[in-house]
């Protein structure tokens, strides 16, 4: 494991975590990656039982979906979360651009444009770093849950080299 980059992502996420917390209007964040040392099918399970999801026992766990383009998907969930703080406070800045026949292409908020989020980006890149050379297979865990209170999350479950590593995003209120 390349403890170096593992480190950078961790605090990468915490600053964001934190800023999120701080303007969150009552909500905290909290954005992390860990390596959970056992098999795909016993890391949730596990993971889930120490991590923030053990106080809520009615939370319905289906199967693991394998994410086919992971980066894609974590930029979008990524973008989700970091941005969590624009959405509640109704500010949106949208882009659009003029593509190769000069039409106006629809308007996109902002932090769904990959040139000018940087912010999701960077974990990716990050992520992919991380990985490297390895073969990694990727899952999101798919939840369902009757009434979600005043806390929200999402998993993505890295399996590298027979081991996992979880990216979790996690809110509170």
């Amino acid at each position: 494991m390349n403890t170096q980059i593992f480190n950078k992502i961790n605090g990468y996420l915490e600053g964001l975590s934190n800023i999120n917390s701080h303007f969150g209007n009552c909500y905290g964040h909290q954005y992390q990656f860990c390596e959970v040392d056992l098999p795909i099918e016993e890391a949730v399970r596990h993971y889930n039982k120490t991590s923030h999801l053990a106080h809520h026992d009615d939370i319905n766990y289906l199967p693991l979906a394998k994410l086919e383009n992971w980066q894609e998907s974590l930029f979008k969930i990524s973008a989700d979360w970091f941005f969590f703080v624009y959405r509640l406070q109704n500010f949106e800045v949208k882009f659009s651009y003029f593509d190769d026949q000069g039409e106006l292409t629809p308007e996109i908020p902002a932090e769904y444009d990959k040139d000018s989020n940087r912010v999701s980006n960077k974990l990716i890149e990050w992520l992919e770093a991380f990985i490297g050379d390895r073969e990694a297979t990727v899952y999101r865990m798919v939840t369902e849950i009757d009434d979600k209170y005043e806390f929200d999350w999402e998993q993505l479950y890295f399996e590298i080299d027979h081991k996992v590593f979880v990216q979790e995003f996690y809110q509170w209120g």
